[in-house]
Parts: structure tokens; C-alpha cells; sequence
């Protein structure tokens, strides 16, 4: 009897590529009566011998339309949020895109849950070389389901309505309307994670951003293009969200930061309507004698243990989901009286974007 199964695709990068460039590998072709999806990820980042090598981002292609407005996610060692899966991997464990169908089904709100980016014919990645170029050899590889189109009757035969969401710290509903979709080969990037979703669509979001210039002292640090905090070559990095006309819904899931190594940054916060979440601010501190200072740290342990340490930290999760709707939020950052230098600071974060309109 034909079922899903687990796959696991490899795209290895041999040789050199050069700074700023992209790296387009043949994507992976899959029968015709098969459809898949993206679970999670692994990076086996580039190291020379004169240390890590900038892979400043990495992306999927799904049936050969990238996906970059929704992921752009670092694969340097030290801020990999999706390291080897023979790394020791800390606290929240790996990081995935969502909940693969087969389980997601079984759960009260499928379609919040099923968020893994989804195709019918052809994955693959797109991975961009940063500052100094790549030399070392470097692999990222693909969990992924693949399902056959028979089975599909016998794992579902639709994805539920979903007509609003609770925003619990705000205590608000908010209206999504979004419509059951029939589960069949044809609807298949109709669902969550799809690029041929009917509005509302719904995605995974994944960024991350460094901070182009120095802090000021005493004062917030958004990452912006428009304000030049974030480089404007690289508007992917932002982490301001305009969302007042309300077309868009922002659930974030988690942040994590990696301080600046003179340890002057000291705190993180999500601005929610000028709100900060939470209240009292994260502290994000780097102490070498003092792991806990900084609370949501991610990617390599290092430099709180050696430079070599195989251990990992994803993107620490919230206390809870936090909802960006009909309103401007932004993620800043605030040194402790001592500016923080250009290029000293990594913020990710992951969520899920709903596109209502």
C-alpha cells in the first residue's frame, strides 16, 4: 500500500562562491502522483581554516518560484537556527516550519498548525554567499513529507475554515475568514505553506537582521531600511512591520539574539503599538561568566563555551504567541549607556504571517 514518507534532499555546495552571489542548485523533481512538504531543515554551514565563512542566507524554491518573501534564514555556524541534527541541539530542540498534514489534521486549528511550505512538483534552495565569500564546502538538507495522491482521501478530505484568531495578551479577536479547502492533488499549494493559496494566505515567516550601524546610547534600536539601521541593499532584514491597515496579521512565535561581543548590549523587546512585550523587556546581555544573562540566546552556544562547541539554541519561543494586527510592531534592541558597534548584533525571529487580503 502506497503512504507518505519522510525524504530527505541534500543540495551541496562544492568550491568557491563568491561574495554577494547565488547559489540556484537543480532542484529535486518528484513523480507525478506525489506532492510534498517542507518540515524542517539542517545546515552543515561553511568553515575554513580560517574559521566560520558567511552563508548569510538560504531560502526554498517551491516548484521553482522562490520563496523569499516569507523565509530568509542565516546559515553562518554562529547563527544557525537550523544546525546539523548530530549537533547537540538545546533547549526548544528544532526548529520546523510547521506541523507536517499527516499529524496537523488531528489538531483543533489545522491550518495554524500545517504551516510547512508546500509543492507539487519540483524543491529546491536558493543560498547567498555574504562578505569575503565562501571557499569551504557547505550542505543544506530538507526534511520533507511526500505524500502519494491516493492517500490523501484517508488522512482528510478537507483543511477546516478558520473564521477568526484570539489574540490573548490583548485580549482581542480578530477576523480571518479564511475558507475550508478540499484536500486533493489539485488543492495541494492551495493550503497553508502553498503558493497558490486563495486570501486569506497563510505562511511561515522566518528573518533575521544585523544592525548596519552603531546604537545610540540609551536609546531603541529598530532594524529599518527606510531609517538605515538595517542595510538597504538587504531590505530583507527588516523587522518593522506597518501592519495599520490591517491586511495583514503577524503571529510571532520567537526571537532570539546574539549580543555584541564587548558586552555592551543589554536589553530586547517586541513593540506592539508603541506597547512593549514583554513589559520589563528581555535581557540579552553577553556574559561569558554569567550563560543566563542573556535569556534568549540563539544559534552556537559560542562565545559563551569554546569556539569549537557542537552546541545549539533555534529561536527561542515567546512566552507566548504575540499578534501584530491593525497596528505598527518592531523589534528593538537598547545597549546599557555604551553603544553597541556596526555589525555587532544578530536579531531572528520566527512566525506566521497571514495575508488577508
Amino acid at each position: 500500500m502506497k503512504h507518505y514518507e519522510h525524504r530527505i534532499v541534500d543540495f551541496l555546495h562544492t568550491g568557491a562562491l563568491a561574495a554577494n552571489t547565488v547559489w540556484t542548485p537543480t532542484p529535486l523533481e518528484i513523480d507525478v502522483d506525489e506532492m510534498g512538504e517542507v518540515v524542517w531543515a539542517e545546515v552543515y554551514s561553511p568553515v575554513a581554516l580560517g574559521g566560520e565563512e558567511l552563508l548569510s542566507r538560504w531560502y526554498l524554491r517551491l516548484d521553482g518560484n522562490n520563496y523569499d518573501d516569507h523565509m530568509s534564514i542565516a546559515g553562518t555556524r554562529s547563527e544557525c537556527v537550523t544546525p546539523p541534527k548530530n549537533a547537540t541541539i538545546t533547549a526548544d530542540g528544532i526548529v520546523a516550519f510547521g506541523t507536517p498534514f499527516v499529524d496537523a489534521v488531528k489538531k483543533a486549528m489545522p491550518a495554524l498548525e500545517n504551516t510547512c511550505p508546500k509543492f507539487k512538483r519540483t524543491i529546491g534552495i536558493q543560498a547567498w554567499a555574504g562578505l569575503g565569500g565562501i571557499t569551504a564546502d557547505f550542505l543544506v538538507r530538507l526534511h520533507c513529507y511526500i505524500y502519494r495522491k491516493e492517500e490523501l482521501p484517508f488522512i482528510a478530505t478537507e483543511m477546516p475554515a478558520i473564521s477568526s484568531i484570539y489574540d490573548a495578551p490583548r485580549r482581542r479577536t480578530i477576523a480571518v475568514n479564511k475558507r475550508a479547502v478540499p484536500v486533493n492533488y489539485e488543492n495541494w499549494d492551495n493550503l497553508p505553506g502553498g503558493l497558490d493559496q486563495s486570501a486569506p494566505m497563510i505562511h511561515p515567516y522566518w528573518r533575521w537582521a544585523a544592525n548596519f550601524i552603531a546604537t545610540t546610547a540609551n536609546t531603541d534600536y529598530g532594524f529599518r531600511p527606510l531609517l538605515g539601521t538595517v542595510d538597504p541593499a538587504q531590505e530583507w532584514q527588516e523587522l518593522y512591520w506597518n501592519f495599520e491597515s490591517g491586511e495583514d496579521v503577524l503571529i510571532v512565535k520567537g526571537i532570539g539574539v546574539r549580543p555584541d561581543a564587548a558586552g555592551n548590549l543589554m536589553e530586547t523587546v517586541l513593540k506592539i503599538a508603541g506597547d512593549d512585550h514583554p513589559r520589563y523587556r528581555i535581557p540579552t546581555a553577553l556574559d561569558i561568566n554569567n550563560p543566563l544573562a542573556n535569556a534568549i540566546h540563539y544559534g552556537q552556544i559560542y562565545p559563551i563555551d569554546g569556539v569549537g562547541d557542537p552546541w545549539f539554541r533555534g529561536i527561542p519561543k515567546l512566552d507566548k504567541n504575540y499578534v501584530i494586527y491593525n497596528e505598527i510592531g518592531e523589534i528593538n534592541v537598547r545597549d546599557g549607556g555604551v553603544a553597541v558597534l556596526a555589525n555587532a548584533i544578530r536579531v531572528a525571529m520566527n512566525g506566521i504571517l497571514i495575508e488577508l487580503v
